[in-house]
């Protein structure tokens, strides 16, 4: 809130916006289409997807690995929320996650899966 007692008001793009409503692209649920999937995982084992309905993320998983307890835990950790910012290609869950899809989040997303399966792998190299 500003000094005078009003909201202050969101600036498309700004890291305090934390509502889909704010980016500068419509999402796809808004705009009437069906609802844009976003990849979260995919590996011949697991495969799991995000996508944005009613202004909250949706997330889907498949595959063989989908029914272990541990997985569906880290999944479920994203079900429901509102995303930071939802655009035609990128899904922001959060500001102190990276979007997805992209290079950062592939690593993260590898590095927890391998230390859910027990294989380590150090955060900086």
């Amino acid at each position: 809130m500003s000094g005078n007692g009003k909201a202050k008001d969101a600036v498309p793009g700004d890291a305090s916006c934390h509502d889909v409503s704010c980016s500068d692209e419509p999402c796809s649920d808004m705009s009437g289409g069906s609802p844009r999937s976003y990849p979260l995982y995919r590996n011949p084992l697991l495969k799991a997807e995000a996508r944005v309905q009613e202004g909250r993320v949706k997330v889907d998983i498949a595959g063989p690995l989908a029914h272990l307890p541990l997985i569906r835990s880290s999944m479920e950790m994203f079900e429901g929320q509102v995303a930071a910012h939802a655009g035609p290609e990128q899904l922001s869950l959060s500001t102190w996650i990276p979007p997805l899809p992209s290079r950062a989040f592939d690593r993260l997303a590898n590095s927890r899966m391998r230390a859910m399966l027990g294989l380590r792998t150090p955060d900086q190299v």
